[in-house]
């Protein structure tokens, strides 16, 4: 069963993830 981690991509989404959500926040 794969992670949350890995059905997401790994590191590299959620750094994509991450700076969406920042750039979501910090526009607001």
């Amino acid at each position: 069963m794969a992670t949350l981690y890995e059905r997401l991509g790994g590191a590299e989404a959620i750094d994509v993830a991450v700076d969406k959500f920042y750039r979501r926040v910090l526009s607001d």
